[in-house]
């Protein structure tokens, strides 16, 4: 015989899932961290380049 399942259980697991989803409001990141982002990036595309030229020129 199938047992049925009673809605007891479930009581607060409606209000954990609401607190779960929601959502802070967007915050942009600061310019300061974006620039020092673009700096680092231009900073390792910097070295890949150099190392491949080091490579193809055998100094």
């Amino acid at each position: 015989m199938r047992q049925e399942r009673s809605t007891e259980g479930l009581d607060g697991v409606r209000e954990d899932y609401e607190r779960q989803t929601q959502r802070e409001p967007y915050i942009p990141r600061p310019k300061w961290q974006i620039v020092m982002a673009w700096v680092l990036f231009g900073i390792v595309v910097l070295g890949v380049v150099n190392i491949c030229w080091l490579q193809i020129t055998g100094r």
